[in-house]
């Protein structure tokens, strides 16, 4: 009975680790267990993931409809664009970016570089939720897509002032983004991750076109 016992127990546990180093061996290869065919965002997410730029989480999963925050796009558009996280900068000083944390290197190299700023009382903002018209400003910058003054009435919830408008113009031109509706972009809109996976699989496709 012991033996049998015993026999159960070692059969349970190889089981075990072999699931377990199936189941790390299928997200490595980019096979999300809530990502599927019929979605918009998943050859993005399949592709980007295969790069090494987008990753999921341990369980698996990709969580394409869950906000994207600054510092998950922050450490989305470091690996798109080959920056290196690892580069000695200086440190940007924001105040709830702490140097040992994950996104520190990420974020601050975008900050060096002029690529991705923060808010104006000296916080990044890390789990502040990505907005839309901040996603524009962000890929424009990234990818070295050219500002062009925003043309009134395209977008009735655009201001041609607003930080984000310059930005639209040349985004929407190599259709890396569209609006939320016929006459809305919807700024103040969250970003999800799969609308982020592709967005940036769409200005990944610009490389050497850009002017």
């Amino acid at each position: 009975m012991r033996k049998s016992v015993r026999l159960l127990s070692l059969v349970t546990v190889l089981g075990l680790v072999f699931s377990a180093l199936f189941s790390s061996n299928i997200s490595a290869q980019g096979v999300f267990s809530d990502m599927h065919p019929n979605m918009k965002s998943y050859q993005a997410v399949m592709e980007l993931n295969e790069a090494d730029i987008i990753h999921g989480y341990s369980d698996g999963t990709f969580r394409p409809y869950d906000p994207v925050t600054r510092g998950q796009a922050a450490k989305m558009v470091v690996r798109a664009i080959n920056l290196d996280p690892g580069q000695e900068v200086p440190n940007p000083n924001f105040s709830d970016v702490p140097t040992d944390h994950e996104f520190y290197p990420y974020i601050a190299v975008l900050a060096y570089h002029g690529l991705m700023g923060g808010y104006g009382d000296g916080s990044f903002g890390m789990n502040d939720k990505l907005q839309r018209g901040q996603m524009a400003k962000l890929i424009a910058h990234a990818y070295n897509i050219e500002r062009h003054p925003w043309k009134s009435g395209q977008f009735k919830d655009v201001d041609a002032n607003a930080f984000y408008a310059p930005y639209l113009t040349g985004l929407m031109e190599k259709n890396i983004t569209t609006g939320t509706g016929p006459d809305e972009f919807s700024p103040g809109k969250f970003v999800d991750r799969g609308q982020m996976a592709i967005f940036l699989y769409r200005a990944e496709q610009t490389r050497g076109k850009n002017n």
